[in-house]
């Protein structure tokens, strides 16, 4: 990655840990292994994909697993679950989202800044029924969602989220 680019992570590893930030966005050092967390959220992303594409429940599990080596069975089986409850409870979206175009990778110029490019994907930015834009970004986590849980807390205030706020813009969805 540039030094100049600016993503979510970055901007979280930057304020969570400058040192950490140093090494592994200037230096360029990295984690020889992706964390089980990043693999199980790309696999999760691969299925929500594979659902707006049309996608059976059973088709879209067989995909987000299938570069998944490292999964443990547990790991196939909470995501399998997840999956499950996800196309029950959003089974009918479609009648809610007319188009979705999902994986909308942006870059654009940091306001203020001579030398910083803002970069990243957004999950999916849609078109509703109604003819409302939206901006779809699915989370995971292994945290208690209970709804006075401090994961809502801290969703609140995610820059990931206000950074793809800015992004849509950046592409034309108001």
């Amino acid at each position: 990655m540039r030094s100049d680019t600016l993503t979510a992570s970055r901007m979280t590893a930057l304020l969570a840990c400058p040192r950490k930030h140093y090494w592994r966005y200037e230096v360029g050092l990295g984690a020889a292994v992706s964390a089980g967390a990043l693999r199980f959220g790309s696999a999760w992303h691969a299925a929500m994909e594979c659902r707006w594409q049309g996608m059976e429940c059973a088709a879209a599990l067989a995909k987000a697993c299938g570069g998944a080596e490292s999964f443990t069975e547990m790991d196939v089986a909470t995501l399998s679950g997840l999956l499950a409850g996800y196309y029950a409870r959003y089974g009918g979206e479609a009648e809610v989202v007319r188009t979705l175009h999902p994986e909308q990778e942006f870059r654009y110029a940091l306001d203020g800044s001579r030398t910083f490019d803002v970069c990243g994907k957004i999950d999916g930015l849609g078109v509703l029924c109604d003819g409302r834009l939206a901006l779809v970004e699915h989370k995971t986590t292994g945290e208690s969602i209970d709804a006075d849980g401090e994961y809502w807390q801290r969703l609140r205030f995610n820059p990931q989220i206000y950074q793809y706020v800015l992004a849509a813009r950046a592409l034309g969805w108001d």
